[in-house]
C-alpha cells in the first residue's frame, strides 16, 4: 500500500514515527528560575499552536497530537471548560463558575481528555468554581479519580474549602507540590488562630497521603506552622517516597519523627527544618539505613542540632549539603561544630551551601578561616555562602585558598554585607578587606571549569599594570557578578579594569545593547543596581561588551 510513496509520506503514516515527531513538541513542565522566561513562554506557546494545528491534519495525527497537547495543563479550568453548560455568575462582587447540567455525552467527552492529563501546574482556579461543581463531579466519578493518569500536581490548597482540591488528588500521582492556605482564618489577629488551623491542615495532609501510594516526591512549601509531629507519621506509609521537602512548610521536625523516617524507604533527597531542642530529645539509637542513599540534604536549625543530625545519620552517598544556621554562635564554636558536621560527610561531596540567619560573633573574620574545614574536600564543584548581616574579610589570600583547594570548581558565590567607606571621623573603625583583581587571576589560573563567579565587590583602588597580568583566556566562565559593584570604582581607570578582566575571562556574558535612555515596561524586572550602566561596574561591562564585539568582527 505504501509502495511508490516518497519516504516522507511513508513516515507520516507510521504511528510510532508520528508519535516520536510530536513528542519533540511536548511543552513539558517549565523549569523554575530558568533564564529568559519570556523566550521560554514564547516557545511554549508556539508548541501549543503547532500541536493544535497538527490535531487537525488527520485522524492519526489528531489522536497523537491531542495526547501531547493535553499532557501538561496550566490549570484545571482548561479542562472544566469542556462542559458547555459551565457559566459565570456574579457572587458578592466576585465571579464564580457554575454547572447547569452534565449530560452523559458531555461527561464522556470530559473523561476522554481527562485521561490524557499527566501533569497539572496549578489549581488556582478551584476557588472560583462553585462547591456544587465539585460535588457533582465527585458523584459522576463514582469513587474513581477525576484525573486517572495524573503523575504530577502543584496546588495551593485552601484548608477551609478543600473539596475541589481533594478531587484532584489521584492514586497515580508520583510528584506532589502543595501549599496550605488558611484563608480568612489567618486574617483574624488572635493568638489561638494558628493552633486551630494547624490540626485542620494536618488532617488534610494525612488524607492526601493516604490516597497516593505511588508518590515519589512530596514538597510542602507553606501552611504547616504549629503542626504536631503526630501528623507527619503518615509519611512512613509512602513506600515509594524518594524525595521529601518540608523545609519551608512551617513545620519543625523532632528527632523521633526523623528517626522513624530513617527506618522507612531509602531516600534520595531530604529537606527539613529541625525543631527547637532537637538535640535534647535525641535517643541513643542512631538513624536507620534510609539515609544511606541520600544524595542531597537541606537542613535548617540551631548549629548544635545540625551537629546532632549528622552525628546520628549515615550519609555514604551525599553529594550536596545545604545548611541554614538559625543561631548566632561565636566563631570558635562555629568552627568546632562545622568540623563535627564535616566529619560525617563523605570526601566525595561536591556542593556546600551555607546560609546564616544571624550575625556571627565577632562579625569581622576572614572568610577562609570561617570555612577552613571545608577546604579538605577536593571534589567540590559548587560553593555558596550567604552571610546575611555579617561583614567578614575576603582578602585575596582567602579566595586563593578556595581556588587552590578546589580545582574542579564550577560555581562560587559568596554574599555578605559590605561596609561603606568610613568618613575620617571614624578612621579608627576597622576597615573591611575586599578582594582585588588578583583574586580573579587566582580563579582564572586554578579553576579551569569555573562557570559562575559571584562576589559582593572587587577593590580597584590599585589596578595592576596590564603587562603584569597573565593572558589566561579562561574559556569556561560565563557569569561574573559583583552585587555591590567595584569598590572605589569611581576613581579607577575602568578601561584598564575592563582590559584585565577581558584578558582573564574573554567569554563572560555581557549586554550587547547600549542606549542612553532605555524604555523598560513596568512588567519587566529592572536589572540590579550593581548592573546599572551608570555605575562603575555597569560601565565596565559596557567596555567588556565592546571588546568582545570587536573581537568577533576580527575573527574569521
Amino acid at each position: 500500500m505504501l509502495v511508490g510513496q516518497p519516504a516522507s509520506g511513508r513516515v507520516l503514516q507510521c504511528r510510532d514515527m508520528v508519535a516520536e515527531i510530536l513528542e519533540h513538541l511536548a511543552p513539558g513542565w517549565p523549569r523554575e528560575g530558568s533564564s529568559k522566561p519570556e523566550e521560554r513562554a514564547r516557545q511554549r506557546d508556539m508548541r501549543f499552536r503547532t500541536l493544535a494545528s497538527a490535531a487537525l491534519v488527520s485522524k492519526l495525527f489528531s489522536e497523537l497530537a491531542l495526547d501531547v497537547l493535553w499532557r501538561v495543563l496550566d490549570d484545571i479550568d482548561v479542562l472544566l471548560e469542556l462542559f458547555p453548560s459551565l457559566k459565570e455568575h456574579q457572587h458578592y462582587g466576585s465571579t464564580i463558575r457554575v454547572l447547569d447540567e452534565v449530560t452523559p455525552e458531555h461527561w464522556a467527552r470530559f473523561q476522554q481528555y481527562a485521561r490524557r492529563v499527566r501533569a497539572l501546574r496549578s489549581a488556582d482556579s478551584v476557588p472560583r468554581v462553585h462547591a456544587s461543581v465539585w460535588t457533582l463531579l465527585e458523584s459522576l466519578c463514582k469513587g474513581k479519580p477525576l484525573l486517572p493518569n495524573l503523575r504530577r500536581l502543584k496546588m495551593g490548597l485552601y484548608v477551609q474549602n478543600p473539596a475541589g482540591f481533594m478531587l484532584l488528588v489521584s492514586p497515580s500521582l508520583q510528584n506532589l507540590e502543595m501549599t496550605f492556605y488558611h484563608g480568612s482564618v489567618k486574617s483574624y489577629r488572635v493568638a489561638y488562630s494558628e493552633q486551630h488551623v494547624a490540626p485542620a491542615a494536618g488532617i488534610l495532609l494525612q488524607l492526601i497521603l493516604s490516597k497516593v501510594p505511588n508518590l515519589c516526591t512530596l514538597s510542602v512549601e507553606d501552611g504547616l506552622e504549629g503542626l504536631a509531629p503526630r501528623h507527619l507519621k503518615s509519611l512512613t506509609l509512602l513506600k515509594e517516597l524518594q524525595n521529601l521537602n518540608l523545609l519551608f512548610s512551617g513545620v519543625s521536625v523532632d528527632f523521633a519523627t526523623i528517626h522513624e523516617l530513617s527506618h522507612g524507604r531509602p531516600l534520595r533527597s531530604l529537606d527539613l527544618a529541625l525543631g527547637t531542642g532537637f538535640a535534647k530529645n535525641r535517643t541513643a539509637a542512631p538513624f536507620g539505613d534510609a539515609f544511606r542513599n541520600l544524595r542531597t540534604i537541606s537542613l535548617s536549625g540551631h548549629s548544635k542540632d545540625l551537629v546532632c543530625f549528622f552525628d546520628a545519620a549515615t550519609l555514604d552517598s551525599l553529594t550536596e549539603a545545604y545548611l541554614t544556621v538559625a543561631d548566632a554562635p561565636d566563631v570558635a564554636t562555629w568552627r568546632g561544630r562545622l568540623s563535627s558536621i564535616l566529619a560525617e560527610v563523605p570526601k566525595s561531596i561536591k556542593l556546600f551551601h551555607f546560609f546564616f540567619e544571624k550575625k556571627l560573633s565577632p562579625p569581622m573574620q576572614h572568610l577562609a578561616y570561617l570555612f577552613e574545614p571545608c577546604l579538605s574536600f577536593p571534589n567540590i564543584t559548587a560553593f555558596e555562602v550567604e552571610l546575611s548581616t555579617n561583614t567578614p574579610h575576603a582578602s585575596d589570600a582567602d579566595l586563593f585558598k578556595f581556588a587552590y583547594a578546589w580545582p574542579k570548581l564550577e560555581f562560587f558565590s559568596v554574599q555578605y554585607e559590605v561596609i561603606a567607606l568610613q568618613p575620617r571621623a571614624s578612621i579608627r573603625t576597622p576597615r573591611q578587606v575586599q578582594p582585588t583583581l588578583a583574586s580573579l587571576i587566582s580563579f582564572a589560573q586554578l579553576c579551569p571549569s569555573l562557570f559562575n563567579l559571584y562576589l559582593p565587590a572587587i577593590d580597584v583602588t590599585q589596578v595592576p599594570s596590564k603587562d603584569s597580568v597573565p593572558l589566561v583566556r579562561h574559556s569556561a566562565l560565563r557569569n561574573l557578578q559583583f552585587s555591590k559593584g567595584l569598590h572605589r570604582g569611581a576613581t579607577a581607570n575602568l578601561l584598564d579594569v575592563a582590559v584585565i578582566i577581558d584578558m582573564l575571562f574573554p567569554k563572560i556574558d555581557t549586554t550587547r545593547s547600549v542606549v542612553l535612555t532605555e524604555q523598560t515596561p513596568s512588567s519587566i524586572p529592572r536589572p540590579p543596581p550593581s548592573d546599572n550602566r551608570a555605575t562603575p561596574w555597569g560601565l565596565t561591562r559596557v567596555l567588556l561588551a565592546a571588546m568582545q564585539a570587536r573581537r568577533e568582527q576580527e575573527e574569521p
